[in-house]
């Protein structure tokens, strides 16, 4: 499932403002960035239905996902997490321009139009993190404005946001998306998921990985259970004591697919929560949000 064709190379070879007060006494704390909600909707509530070692996923059962296009041609995924914001990986949209990028969502198969109704938006802003860093993939997350809100439903909803603390270590997580079935394979036309086990950053680093893995990651994945090229920038979700569905990890790079010992490596989203807040104040999220 994906690694951008920015991070192929890797894969195949390592494997991708306000001003301070002055004159005061007072410490100077940054107002918290606030978000909106939208009461009427609910995130992260998975439709009824049912990768490497995946299966093919039911039509709109996973109702965050969303595909990137580059023309017909779609090479990262991604997750809506308000009505007007895409969030995936900065491998996947450094040095585009907004003009070069659509976004489907309520897509499944690829190759026909029939099965789902299909919700397209160009792109009006690629917002990447300022920190990316394209040879180590630290800070590998980015967001897509829509070029108009989308209107909630079943069939297209937002993911919800992580709480800040938890580290998923030995949960079982959810990792979706149209990349291909095996490193350098083909890639399926319809949407697949496949569970996978977190490890721990330092169960991660003793794989082989070493340093390579920073706090800001997070690995998932055994044996032929990988995300892999064309997954990249997709979401990687945990079911929550709440029954909502919470992004944890967006796809970002790795050795291999599905390789004895190397786990994919995802960026990990609770790392980021004020970044995401910051950066998509003119969304509306549902509520079940943890921001």
């Amino acid at each position: 499932m994906v690694f951008s064709s920015q991070l192929l190379l890797l894969l195949l070879g390592v494997s991708l403002s306000h001003a301070l007060p002055t004159n005061t006494s007072e410490p100077f704390t940054k107002p918290e960035p606030r978000v909106t909600f939208n009461d009427a909707c609910k995130c992260g509530q998975k439709n009824a239905g049912r990768i490497v070692g995946g299966v093919q996923t039911g039509v709109n059962e996973w109702p965050w996902q969303a595909a990137l296009m580059s023309g017909t041609h779609q090479f990262c995924g991604g997750s809506l997490i308000n009505d007007r914001y895409v969030l995936t990986a900065a491998h996947c949209t450094a040095g585009e321009t907004p003009s070069s990028l659509t976004v489907r969502l309520s897509e499944h198969n690829l190759a026909t139009s029939g099965e789902t109704t299909l919700v397209t938006r160009s792109v009006s802003q690629i917002i990447d993190h300022s920190g990316y860093d394209d040879e180590t993939l630290e800070n590998d997350i980015s967001l897509l404005k829509l070029s108009s809100p989308v209107t909630v439903s079943s069939t297209v909803l937002p993911v919800c946001m992580p709480p800040a603390r938890p580290t998923y270590a030995g949960k079982t997580a959810t990792v979706t998306g149209w990349g291909t079935t095996s490193s350098g394979g083909t890639s399926p036309n319809t949407l697949r998921e496949v569970d996978i086990p977190v490890l721990s950053n330092s169960q991660c680093r003793a794989t082989g990985y070493g340093s390579s893995i920073y706090s800001t990651m997070l690995c998932a994945g055994r044996t032929g259970k990988d995300s892999c090229q064309g997954d990249s920038g997709g979401p990687l979700v945990f079911k929550d004591g709440g029954g909502n569905y919470d992004q944890i990890g967006i796809v970002s790079w790795g050795y291999g697919c599905g390789d004895n010992g190397y786990p994919g490596v995802y960026t990990r989203v609770n790392k980021y929560l004020n970044w995401i807040k910051t950066n998509t104040a003119d969304g509306v999220y549902c509520r079940g949000m943890k921001l």
